[in-house]
């Protein structure tokens, strides 16, 4: 007799280079390009006969680039916070990178940051979908039409990052999803920074505000707006330039 299979109640799986849309790693097979692949959509969880299959139940539909597939209706959910928090610690990776990306990561480093305080709640949800494709074999993909899914991808780095897949029961007793990033702490500056919600979580004034008093780089962000260059230097190159060298 067959075992039944494990339900599995948290997963948790390292982010690869092919996923990730803007963070790619240089590699000797893209060396010579112009520009890397944008990498694929679906993130690789493990084997169809591996319990990770099991994580999900798929029971409806969706149309992807005129295709069919099952999508499950459970909430999956980021917590602003965590992407915050990610983005914080990440920080010296995007400014300082010890990984051999395509770009200039650093580029898109404020961009990527005001995107997730436009958000004005905490829990940013999505539904996901199993996404095979005719030569995976047994290999086990999810993927979602979501925004919030598109945002995971431009901000993670690829390899350090590790995502974490939580099953749990909401307040109405319904199966709800929490995924969060997790970064190396080999990869940051500060291995031992928070990020802490206060008060009235809607709010983004009040998310920024606690951010700015514990974060310069938000001071920094809003320097850049009004000033591209050192007012005494004439220098512009953002790895350069430090607001926490101004005295008021």
């Amino acid at each position: 007799m067959k075992s039944k299979p494990k339900l599995l109640q948290q997963y948790e799986v390292q982010i690869p280079d092919s996923f990730v849309q803007k963070n790619k790693l240089r590699t000797k097979e893209n060396d010579t390009k112009k520009r890397p692949s944008n990498g694929e959509a679906r993130l690789y969880l493990g084997s169809v006969s591996n319990e990770v299959s099991n994580l999900f139940y798929f029971d409806s539909n969706v149309t992807h680039r005129n295709k069919n597939y099952k999508q499950s209706t459970a909430i999956c959910y980021f917590e602003k916070k965590n992407l915050l928090s990610y983005m914080m610690l990440a920080e010296h990776e995007y400014f300082h990178p010890a990984q051999n990306y395509f770009y200039d990561i650093s580029a898109n480093y404020y961009d990527l940051l005001k995107e997730i305080q436009r958000f004005q709640t905490n829990k940013l949800t999505f539904h996901v979908f199993h996404h095979p494709g005719p030569k995976d074999g047994v290999r086990f993909y999810i993927n979602s039409t979501s925004p919030i899914w598109s945002l995971f991808r431009r901000i993670s780095l690829p390899h350090i990052t590790k995502l974490s897949i939580k099953k749990i029961l909401n307040e109405n007793q319904e199966i709800e999803f929490s995924f969060k990033l997790k970064i190396n702490k080999r990869y940051t500056n500060n291995s031992d920074k928070t990020f802490k919600f206060t008060g009235n979580t809607k709010s983004p004034e009040v998310a920024t505000n606690i951010l700015a008093r514990k974060w310069q780089g938000i001071y920094k962000n809003n320097l850049l707006e009004t000033m591209n260059a050192c007012c005494l230097t004439g220098i512009t190159d953002v790895l350069l330039l430090r607001a926490s060298h101004i005295k008021h």
